[in-house]
């Protein structure tokens, strides 16, 4: 996110900067809505080829106050027919169970074909 605000407003400002004045900020405002959009367009190409669902969102992240709304906003223009978005909950353990519990998902809608 940093280098993002560094390409779309010549400042550096970090995600903790970024996050928390998204609302009174103009420079941080776009930087967010464009880094929502980018995410938005990830998760939906995965969605759609991988079908993971739910998408956990983990890391720093997680602890972003509004995150779930805003990136539901962003996802909305990313839905067709027949594309189900993901469920996007955020995650409640710490980062080291992030890819255990990835696989062992995986592994279960595996077993369940």
């Amino acid at each position: 996110m940093k280098r993002l605000a560094q390409y779309l407003t010549g400042h550096s400002h970090d995600a903790y900067f970024i996050a928390s004045n998204r609302a009174e900020d103009n420079e941080a405002g776009r930087v967010w809505t464009v880094w929502c959009d980018l995410i938005a367009g990830l998760i939906s190409t995965l969605t759609a080829t991988l079908h993971p669902n739910p998408v956990i969102l983990g890391g720093g992240m997680s602890t972003i106050k509004g995150l779930i709304p805003d990136f539901e906003a962003a996802l909305a223009p990313y839905a067709w027919p027949g594309h189900h978005l993901p469920n996007l909950p955020l995650a409640t353990k710490d980062d080291t169970v992030a890819a255990p519990g990835a696989a062992y998902s995986a592994w279960r809608e595996q077993a369940d074909v």
